[in-house]
């Protein structure tokens, strides 16, 4: 039995496991057979999402509309239809440039339509195309047009309009002068005439600096058209043509160069190039003015921060009419200079009376023009004048002849003769000077044939200046009379010749055009028109920053004066800003100062403050005053200035609190009130001014941080007024109830401490002190009553503040109050 137990068991387990072998058998067959069914519906699934995702990517294509783009907008005329310029208003810059190599001289304005510079230049070359259009073709071209000719070619250009001068030949002179019709008139007149024959060897005209060259001048010559290049492209730098350039024609194939400079001249180098490059660069970097005119560009600049920086400068502002043949107060300007840069030299001595004997032959030939140009209606009328000075024709220089000899003025062998003449030369005969001069000037010597029907001819030539001569005189007269120094009186001024040798820091001397360039006077603090032909002088110390205005009307004798006095120390630091120059050409907006003075209890009002008010403000008796430094360059200011008129609104219902500001960068203070970083807030006492505190710079200016710094420097009457502004100022009912709570404590802190002062005071002051403690008394039991009346409130507030530190100049008042 056992046996067949153990058989069937053998049996049983056997095919137990026979059939746990076949059942694993058929899950491994069908996994087998489901694998790649899973594998084939996966890859059916991808393809459908593919073909899926292809439909809808096609379908966004076939229906998604271009980007919309807003058009440009339609090209219009920027010049009018009956305009003497050739307006190019669609961009055809080829169209441009074709006119410009078809005329002898043409100038073209690029321009952007939507400009305000450019709207602005418009006018002003619209006028000089008026005076130039017989010698000059005017175009302009619209580079801003979107997908136009010029905008393709030109497409970084940062600033409208931009003026360029077209030779014939070569390539173009850009502009870089002020926009204004009578710089531009100058300007193409240079263009036009970039070089001048030089009639007489020495040239006995003054001028300040001006270039010479011996040279081969006949056709083809390229000596000539180096020379001429270099001539026209340095009208880059001085568009003005303030540097003459002469020629001398000569039969020579070696041409010789110099620079007549104001103390030196200068022969061009033998081992350079002749090129317009190199005579270009020569020139440039040799070039050197005792004083010269600054024109900055109007944008950002470096000219003014290379020239101060380096030593004292002399600015003086003045007119600059550019088609006057000269300027008296240059003229003035360069006469000082040189006297001032004078250490001794000989030939010195000779430009200087050179100069003042300039100045009298200008004055002379200035009335002449006056009276031949008088009867002159039409600037552009081709009538004859003779410019001639008849009325001198019999005149005779026998007395001064040796010493009125053209010799004398530029010959440097002549020191024996100078010596002997110099007082002498001084008191010369007017007529010698005019008739030396005017005869020199305009008479023209030729041996050419004359024609009346040859236009060309050198009798209709010289018809053909004189009428220029008068045309631009009448111009410029139009636009500014010329102003002379009348009866030049030195009796009383200082010497200043050679104190450029005396002393360590020289002047530099400068002179700014004052009815262009008027705003830099303004941010010295100097209005121009309260000056005489609007002509006012500066000293500006960049080191010391510091700066000295003239208020005396500048003559010969007052510059010399100002400059001594300068040298001396004698001079006091101005305090004039540009927020004490009243000009009308400036838009600006200040504050109602009456405003301040007639507040209500909720107004907030922050006083502006000037240099010509700041001092009478936070010197004022009784009054604190809590001075907030800024600047419009200033970033931090911005958000300060919210907190600050935050402290001032919750501090409104104090009477003798006065918040105030001032800007720092356009007002100059004296040095004990200036400020080196900006924001910057100073609490001026009621009392004693001299103990006065800045805001802690370790912390930050927040609203608690400002409100705590005031109430720690109050003195105790006023501390009482600001808790209560504040108490009022506070929205919620909790806070109001506690901050009363406090001020009440500090009535009865006050209180006692007067009490304690009783007790040690005289017969006098304990009657004043008896009036304080009333006083105090009323108001600790009206706070209890959570009055609502503020003025009846504020009227113990004023009572109690009567009489803070027993000062004897307020006994009488103190007195009569009792």
């Amino acid at each position: 039995m056992i046996s067949d137990n153990n058989a069937n068991a053998d049996a049983t387990s056997s095919s137990s496991s026979d059939s746990s072998e076949e059942s694993d058998q058929e899950v491994i067959d069908q996994i087998d057979e489901q694998s790649p069914t899973i594998s084939a519906r996966m890859l059916n699934v991808c393809k459908e999402f593919a073909v899926f995702a292809l439909v809808v990517v096609t379908y966004a294509a076939l229906t998604n509309d271009p980007p919309k783009i807003t058009k440009s907008p339609a090209a219009y005329p920027f010049f009018p239809k009956n305009s003497t310029v050739k307006d190019w208003y669609k961009g055809q810059i080829s169209k441009g440039i074709e006119l410009a190599r078809s005329a002898d001289v043409t100038i073209m304005m690029f321009y952007a339509p939507w400009s305000a510079e450019s709207q602005s230049a418009r006018e002003e070359f619209e006028k000089a195309a008026v005076f130039m259009q017989k010698y000059v073709t005017f175009a302009a071209v619209n580079c801003w047009q979107p997908n136009s000719e010029c905008k393709q070619q030109y497409n970084k250009v940062y600033k409208w309009p931009v003026l360029v001068a077209y030779p014939s030949h070569g390539r173009g002179i850009p502009y870089t002068g002020p926009l204004e019709s009578m710089h531009i008139i100058k300007f193409l007149q240079g263009v036009c005439n970039p070089i001048e024959r030089q009639l007489e060897d020495p040239i006995t005209d003054y001028h300040d600096v001006y270039i010479t060259a011996k040279l081969n001048a006949l056709p083809g010559s390229p000596d000539f058209a180096s020379y001429y290049l270099a001539a026209l492209r340095f009208l880059e730098k001085d568009p003005l043509k303030t540097v003459k350039f002469y020629i001398l024609p000569v039969k020579s194939d070696e041409p010789e160069l110099q620079l007549h400079l104001w103390n030196i001249t200068l022969n061009y180098p033998n081992s350079s190039q002749w090129t317009s490059d190199d005579i270009l660069h020569w020139i440039i970097v040799n070039i050197d003015h005792v004083s010269q005119w600054v024109s900055p560009s109007g944008s950002k600049s470096t000219l003014l921060s290379n020239i101060l920086p380096k030593n004292p400068t002399l600015i003086l502002f003045t007119p600059r009419n550019p088609l006057h043949f000269s300027n008296d107060y240059y003229d003035m300007m360069q006469l000082i200079s040189r006297e001032y840069n004078d250490c001794g030299d000989i030939y010195m001595h000779l430009d200087l009376f050179q100069i003042r004997t300039q100045r009298l032959i200008n004055s002379i030939q200035y009335k002449k023009l006056q009276n031949i140009c008088q009867g002159v209606k039409d600037p552009f009328d081709s009538s004859t004048f003779n410019l001639a000075p008849e009325s001198f024709s019999n005149v005779t220089c026998e007395k001064n002849k040796g010493i009125c000899d053209k010799t004398f003025f530029t010959s440097k062998n002549s020191l024996e003769k100078f010596r002997e003449h110099s007082q002498y030369c001084q008191n010369v005969d007017e007529n010698c000077f005019k008739l030396k001069y005017l005869r020199s000037k305009y008479k023209y010597d030729t041996s050419m044939y004359t024609g009346e029907n040859d236009h060309r001819s050198a009798e209709n030539l010289q018809t053909i200046h004189k009428n220029e001569v008068c045309r631009n005189f009448l111009h410029s007269e139009n636009f500014r009379p010329h102003s002379f120094e009348e009866n030049v009186n030195m009796a009383n001024a200082q010497d200043a010749s050679g104190l450029a040798c005396k002393v360590n820091r020289s002047l530099h001397f400068i002179l700014i055009d004052s009815l262009v360039y008027y705003h830099f006077a303004e941010r010295l603090g100097v209005d121009l028109n309260e000056f005489v032909d609007k002509t006012a002088a500066v000293i500006v110390n960049d080191k010391m920053e510091s700066h000295y205005v003239m208020r005396d009307t500048v003559t010969t004798e007052s510059l010399r004066n100002f400059i001594v006095n300068f040298t001396k120390n004698y001079l006091t630091r101005s305090q004039r800003s540009i927020s004490g120059v009243d000009s009308k050409n400036t838009h600006k907006f200040e504050n109602n100062l009456k405003s301040c003075d007639s507040k209500q209890n909720k107004n907030v009002c922050v006083r502006e403050l000037t240099s010509e008010t700041f001092l009478p403000t936070i010197l004022a008796k009784n009054k604190a005053i809590l001075v907030y430094y800024y600047t419009r360059q200033c970033a931090f200011c911005s958000g300060i200035s919210h907190a600050f008129l935050t402290a001032a609104r919750k501090l409104s219902l104090v009477d003798n609190l006065m918040f105030s500001r001032i800007d720092g960068d356009t007002n100059v203070l004296p040095w004990q009130y200036t400020m080196e970083s900006f924001p910057t807030i100073i609490y001026f006492p009621a009392t004693k001014k001299s103990e006065s505190r800045v805001f802690p710079r370790n912390l930050p200016i927040t609203v608690p941080n400002l409100i705590g710094f005031i109430l720690t420097n109050l003195d105790p009457t006023m501390k009482l007024n600001a808790l209560w502004s504040i108490c009022n100022h506070l929205q919620f009912s909790d806070e109001n109830l506690d901050c009363i709570s406090t001020l009440r404590i500090e009535t009865l802190s006050q209180t006692e401490n007067t009490l304690k002062m009783w007790r040690r005071a005289n017969t006098r002051k304990k009657q004043i002190l008896l009036h304080k403690l009333k006083n105090l008394k009323h108001l600790h039991l009206l706070l209890a009553h959570k009055s609502t009346n503020f003025s009846y409130v504020n009227s113990f507030f004023n009572k109690i503040h009567t009489c803070p530190d027993y000062h004897f100049n307020k006994k009488i008042k103190l007195k009569d109050e009792l």
